[in-house]
């Protein structure tokens, strides 16, 4: 990321904060601008559902982040506690993402497959759809272990599922990437490719 880009994202970031105003009270104060003893004075003035908002308010705040890498989980956790169901979507916003990545490394696994080796083309095909159909069923699988952490841990486990998101992409592709020299000696040591 060049400084001009830096530079555009910090300006949406700060514009995307300065429309989240908090309203209560017939007063809109900035936040960010706020000293202490004025936040302080806001803070003691304001009712339950008032320190609610608040509070929204400033987790929203932070969770305004310009990063290339967000889809791929480097955003900041949100809020907790999380549902099930927000875990889910969270996971599901991603499979895209990730099925992309590793339909590249896969075209080159199939290219070098192919040309290296010699490999026919409905074996490659069958074999890709096979992986395909696997690698997203591993996927699903981390969904259902934050899941799992989340209920076990709570709060502790916070940022697991950007943490399972990221070692389990770098793991299919390390596995698609080592098919290319793996695969050939294993299951055709000493046989050629049948036609």
């Amino acid at each position: 990321m060049n400084k001009d880009e830096l530079y555009a994202c910090s300006i949406i970031a700060k514009q995307a904060s300065e429309q989240r105003r908090y309203d209560f009270l017939s007063v809109k104060p900035d936040l960010e601008e706020l000293s202490a003893d004025e936040f302080l004075n806001l803070v003691e003035k304001a009712d339950d559902q008032e320190l609610e908002m608040l509070l929204k308010t400033i987790e929203e705040t932070q969770h305004l982040k310009c990063s290339p890498f967000k889809i791929f989980g480097a955003d900041p956790p949100a809020p907790e506690p999380r549902s099930p169901l927000s875990i889910i979507m969270w996971w599901e916003f991603r499979r895209p993402a990730y099925n992309l990545v590793l339909g590249l490394f896969g075209t080159l696994t199939l290219v070098a497959l192919s040309v290296l080796n010699h490999a026919p083309a409905a074996y490659l095909f069958m074999g890709a759809l096979t992986y395909g159909v696997m690698a997203n069923v591993c996927y699903t699988m981390g969904w259902v272990l934050e899941i799992l952490f989340r209920s076990a841990l709570g709060a502790r486990a916070r940022t697991i599922g950007p943490r399972l998101f990221k070692t389990g992409t770098v793991f299919s592709i390390l596995v698609t990437l080592a098919i290319t020299i793996m695969l050939p000696q294993i299951l055709f040591l000493a046989a050629p490719w049948p036609q």
